[in-house]
């Protein structure tokens, strides 16, 4: 915890300087304040980084930046600091005072008579359009003849506030866009609490209806939009569940997803949550029989394949919780096209031991994928099929599927197969893996794996001495410094000589920093260390930022 006014005092002058210097020249965006001392910006540098600050009773009580920066105060966060005292002047409070003021607060309040009051709010509303939406937002159940009406008067005047001159609400807008929006949803969590049932109903329809106008008309980069439809559904949702809700609303609401459903703005965003929302009602007022002829409609009119089969899955969905099995069993099978029915079917095959149906099932299923080019579902396709030889004891066609899985760049089944072939004929295997891995040069970062789990560190040695950086020889030195310490030790020498002859901003020369710092831990890395910071110091002493950053070292 710092004091503000000691700040400085307590940074580095370079990092003050810095920081400042990013402060003068505008590189602390974004800056945002929760209204409670909790401070967030974005500074680029030579990258974006994200910052956080918490000030209250004016100290710098904690802190973070996402920069690489080892140091307990980065320049990033000077800049941040700056800009804060900046957008807002920050005095030390007494915090007896700071008490003192509640109690005084209450005590005007209470002297106010109830007259007063209202002159007040009505005058300050006039001049002040947040305080009148915020009044408006808390109060608005007690307006018996509001209805939905000022629900939806309210979230269509904070949307349209906050749109620029062409009909679009920025990133920077999209908060103010959503305030009202948010504390509405607030207030109908806190009125189904205290058992009222129609104005959460109310508030959550008016959200659902104004929000799905703006959607394509916003940078939703936070996603608000998700948020308040995931809120304004999980408080129908809540609606449906409690038994205390009269039927009559139930029913209504039921109604109006029937009406909303078909609109063609919900078409990219909210289908789907609706119709769920819409299939869950159904079953609650016992309307599930309606909600076909909707399914059938948008079945006929979609063109988006995706999009018929999650309809067709809802279709069988409710066929099955009818108890309609045989229009359920029928819909899967003249469906076996798609995947996802594909795999309802052969689920109950495997359910009843009907490997031989199964097998031939995955067959078929395989050649559609392939011939549809999705890769993705091919290869889940031999997984299965590999369960079923394994189950049914088919040895051969179980090795020959696990090889070509394997093979095909599916390094999770090494382990399986090493197993499979045993103890015996695995080095024959071993070494046609590692043929096949050097002749593809595709995935080195499996070869470099394998050669550590079957411990053969000599290659291994070899094989990163041939593709060495920092990273990779601090993946695998557990394995090779108990071995090879004098040639791990000549990789992080020469790694190091070579970044650092690369290195040209100041984000290298605290990344090289750093890597020396590492090496330094090592057992024999002290002179390695002391070696290459002579010589920095010597060949790159015009390099200014490096010396700066290398001067803690020892």
């Amino acid at each position: 915890m710092i004091d503000i006014k000691e700040f400085k005092k307590m940074v580095e002058p370079a990092i003050w300087k810095r920081g400042k210097s990013y402060f003068v020249e505008g590189a602390v965006d974004k800056l945002e304040d929760d209204g409670n001392g909790h401070w967030k910006a974005i500074v680029s540098g030579n990258d974006d980084y994200e910052v956080s600050v918490d000030i209250q009773f004016g100290k710098v009580q904690e802190w973070n930046c996402d920069c690489p920066y080892d140091g307990d105060i980065c320049k990033h966060l000077v800049a941040t600091v700056l800009a804060i005292q900046d957008e807002k002047e920050i005095t030390t409070v007494n915090i007896q005072e700071k008490e003192a003021m509640p109690k005084s607060f209450e005590q005007l309040i209470a002297a106010v008579s109830a007259d007063e009051l209202r002159h007040f709010v009505k005058q300050y509303a006039g001049s002040d359009k947040n305080f009148k939406r915020a009044f408006q937002v808390s109060f608005a159940e007690k307006n018996p003849s509001g209805g939905k009406a000022q629900y939806t008067k309210l979230i269509a005047q904070s949307l349209n506030s906050a749109m620029g001159q062409f009909g679009f609400i920025d990133y920077h807008n999209a908060g103010k866009a959503f305030r009202t929006v948010f504390s509405l949803l607030d207030k109908a969590n806190e009125l189904l609490n205290r058992g009222n049932y129609n104005e959460p109903w109310l508030i959550a329809s008016a959200v659902i209806e104004q929000v799905s106008e703006v959607t394509g008309s916003i940078d939703d980069s936070d996603g608000m939009i998700g948020d308040s439809f995931e809120r304004a559904f999980n408080l129908i949702s809540e609606l449906a569940d409690k038994k205390e809700v009269p039927m009559p609303l139930k029913e209504k609401m039921f109604d109006w997803h029937k009406t909303e459903y078909p609109q063609s703005k919900y078409e990219n965003y909210g289908n789907d949550t609706i119709l769920d929302s819409m299939v869950e009602l159904a079953e609650v007022t016992g309307r599930t029989s309606e909600v076909f002829p909707l399914l059938d409609s948008a079945i006929r009119k979609t063109t988006s394949k995706y999009e018929l089969v999650r309809l067709l899955q809802q279709k069988a969905w409710l066929f099955k919780s009818l108890g309609r099995l045989t229009e359920y069993v029928d819909l899967v099978n003249e469906n076996l096209q798609y995947s996802e029915f594909r795999k309802i079917k052969l689920d109950k095959l495997l359910e009843l031991k009907q490997y031989n149906e199964a097998e031939k099932l995955i067959e078929d299923g395989i050649l559609i994928s392939e011939e549809q080019k999705h890769s993705g579902t091919t290869h889940q396709w031999k997984e299965q099929l590999l369960e079923i030889y394994h189950k049914t004891n088919q040895k051969n066609k179980y090795l020959l599927l696990l090889r070509e899985l394997f093979y095909a760049n599916n390094r999770q089944f090494y382990s399986l197969l090493k197993q499979t072939i045993g103890p015996e004929k695995w080095p024959e295997e071993l070494a046609r893996i590692i043929a096949t891995l050097k002749k593809s040069r595709r995935d080195w970062d499996f070869l470099y794996e394998l050669y550590a789990s079957e411990l053969m560190l000599p290659e291994l040695l070899q094989l990163i001495g041939q593709n060495a950086d920092f990273r990779l020889i601090k993946t695998y030195e557990s394995y090779l410094l108990p071995k090879f310490p004098v040639e791990i030790m000549n990789l992080y020498e020469q790694v190091c000589i070579n970044y650092a002859f690369r290195a040209n901003n100041r984000g290298d020369y605290h990344e090289l920093a750093s890597m020396l710092k590492q090496v330094q831990k090592l057992e024999g890395g002290k002179p390695v260390v002391t070696k290459l910071l002579t010589s920095f110091r010597e060949i790159y002493k015009r390099r200014p930022a490096m010396m700066d950053e290398l001067k803690n070292m020892n």
